[in-house]
């Protein structure tokens, strides 16, 4: 008969055998398993093939709609949250959903104003509420009324009636205490420095 070592050595054997089988079982089981997995999660993410699964994951996207998307909409993969906020504005233009931050617009709630901003040919959002809030008709008005360098609407509303195009003129016009542009001009051109001296011309003719 053997010795009792060598009957050791095959049981060791036949022990290590059985575990190694078991083993390369477990680990096919598994592999199966993660094919599985990666099945269901490429039918979800709308790959056709791991390549472009592989792909549509290593440019962090959740699936390959958004991959297409924002390689047409021209967002780069690190800008993919800029790429969610400007969908869920209902913006398909990278340029359209830039000019509404830019013009400093934020929320879904902002769009009206945004495009009434645009339509109004705008370039900043407080001119546009600005504009709103003072109850000008146009920009061009609102341009004049900036550019003419007035506070207050009142006072550009009675400049214009009075016919003046400059705020020095109409100041000037008020300080000496006329009340239509054509009495001023007829002192000014007259040389008076005083109502009450181009006045007495007048009355003395």
């Amino acid at each position: 008969p053997p010795p009792a070592w060598f009957e050791d050595i095959e049981r060791q054997h036949r022990s290590a055998t059985t575990l190694q089988g078991k083993a390369r079982q477990q680990f096919s089981v598994r592999k199966v398993e993660e094919r599985r997995v990666l099945r269901r999660e490429m039918k979800r993410m709308g790959c056709e093939s791991e390549a472009e699964y592989d792909e549509v994951v290593a440019a962090g996207c959740d699936s390959k709609a958004q991959y297409l998307a924002m390689q047409e909409l021209g967002f780069d993969f690190d800008e993919k949250e800029a790429f969610k906020e400007c969908t869920a504005l209902g913006f398909w233009s990278k340029e359209r959903f830039a000019d509404f931050t830019r013009l400093g617009f934020s929320t879904l709630e902002d769009k009206p104003a945004y495009e009434e901003c645009r339509r109004h040919h705008f370039q900043a959002r407080a001119d546009y509420e600005a504009f709103l809030d003072k109850g000008f008709k146009s920009k061009e008005e609102y341009d004049s009324y900036r550019a003419m360098g007035f506070t207050h609407k009142g006072d550009f509303d009675y400049c214009v009636s009075l016919g003046f195009h400059n705020k020095a003129d109409f100041d000037e016009c008020r300080t000496l205490g006329f009340d239509n542009k054509a009495s001023y001009d007829e002192c000014k051109q007259l040389g008076f420095t005083t109502k009450s001296d181009y006045e007495e011309c007048k009355r003395l003719g």
